[in-house]
């Protein structure tokens, strides 16, 4: 997308390829331009790409962010409840890093084709940033920002041990994989302030899970789940709704899943979003319904709605979202959607309130 963006955007003068960190420095540093690998540049209406530059294989080597440019107490604050005394709602939530990159191959996201790999922190150093931040900030709510924070058991355990060995009560929520927990280092974390993990679960339909090459099952799925609640950890199952080639029955088999799961929190954005770099943007261009040149628009990402493996396209959902890409933002829209949000909900209240009245009479 580099060319494309630097083709048709002439005020766009550099872009770094890949991982930015060191491209960035010699940039800002003023290295000669010819020299600075995974830089993109012009001279005089050429557009120069140069060589790309390896991944940062130490991720230790890296500083921390500069904090001390923004003032992160100035954030609101997010979440409820109590956790190690602390109020989550007056707390404002900060991010942090533990690794980069998934183990995972997934049809729909592009974090393992851009981070080349699992690479991963150190635990005694991630402890020491968090140290820092609470000292420095008083910050004692924070969230990794990871695709799997699990992914080296050594290193989390290692981390947990660390912040309870230098006694910080903090809150911590993360994100990671079905296949990369187990009860004793889950315990660990619990212990440390992990209140909250959620888990890419996407579908509770064994068939769906091979499409999209999830390199998870089922079991794997329902053990996760409960040893998580069992080490006293909340729990969020990411889900997807909508998938290529997602029938009835693999929708009725993902609500019995969360039926018998019973995670704290489901989380979806409502549909499936097609994203550059993935396995899906890839079949949805075959299928013909998008090309590259739908990044140069005003939307952020493509909504399917049908068009791949036989599914059938469906124009009344499309032509919605074209309406919401084009008046999303206005008043009586967001009017619309905070009443259709509450309408089922209230629906069912009504249908609950005079079942129960007739139930009475009678």
């Amino acid at each position: 997308m580099w060319k494309q963006m630097m083709e048709s955007y002439k005020e766009i003068d550099f872009i770094i390829r890949g991982e930015g960190e060191e491209t960035l420095f010699e940039l800002v540093m003023g290295y000669q331009l010819s020299d600075i690998r995974s830089l993109v540049w012009r001279t005089n209406k050429k557009i120069i790409e140069n060589k790309i530059r390896p991944m940062i294989k130490n991720l230790n080597s890296l500083p921390f962010p500069a904090w001390d440019l923004v003032n992160p107490i100035n954030y609101p604050s997010r979440g409820q409840g109590l956790v190690n005394g602390i109020n989550l709602s007056k707390e404002v939530r900060f991010p942090l890093i533990f690794s980069r990159g998934c183990m995972g191959t997934c049809t729909f996201c592009s974090s393992w084709l851009i981070w080349k790999g699992y690479r991963y922190r150190s635990g005694i150093l991630v402890a020491d940033e968090i140290e820092m931040l609470n000292k420095t900030y008083g910050a004692k709510h924070f969230v990794f920002q990871d695709d799997t924070l699990t992914g080296n058991r050594d290193e989390i355990i290692m981390f947990c041990k660390e912040i309870l060995k230098r006694n910080l009560k903090i809150a911590i929520f993360g994100t990671t994989r079905v296949d990369k927990v187990d009860l004793q280092m889950l315990r660990v974390m619990k212990q440390a302030g992990f209140y909250e993990l959620s888990f890419g679960i996407e579908s509770g339909s064994p068939n769906m899970l091979l499409h999209i090459n999830k390199r998870t099952d089922i079991d794997k799925i329902k053990h996760a789940i409960r040893i998580t609640k069992k080490a006293g950890i909340k729990t969020c199952a990411l889900m997807m709704f909508g998938l290529p080639r997602e029938t009835t029955k693999d929708r009725i088999l993902s609500k019995k899943l969360l039926d018998s799961i019973k995670p704290d929190e489901i989380g979806s954005v409502g549909a499936v979003w097609i994203l550059p770099g993935t396995a899906l943007y890839e079949q949805a261009k075959n299928a013909g319904l998008m090309k590259d040149s739908f990044w140069l628009s005003k939307k952020k990402y493509y909504i399917y709605r049908g068009g791949i493996g036989g599914d059938r396209i469906n124009q009344l959902s499309r032509l919605r979202d074209e309406l919401w890409h084009m008046f999303g933002n206005t008043l009586i829209w967001k009017m619309i959607d905070t009443i259709n949000a509450y309408r089922e909900k209230y629906i069912k209240r009504l249908f609950t309130y005079f079942r129960f009245s007739s139930t009475i009479h009678v």
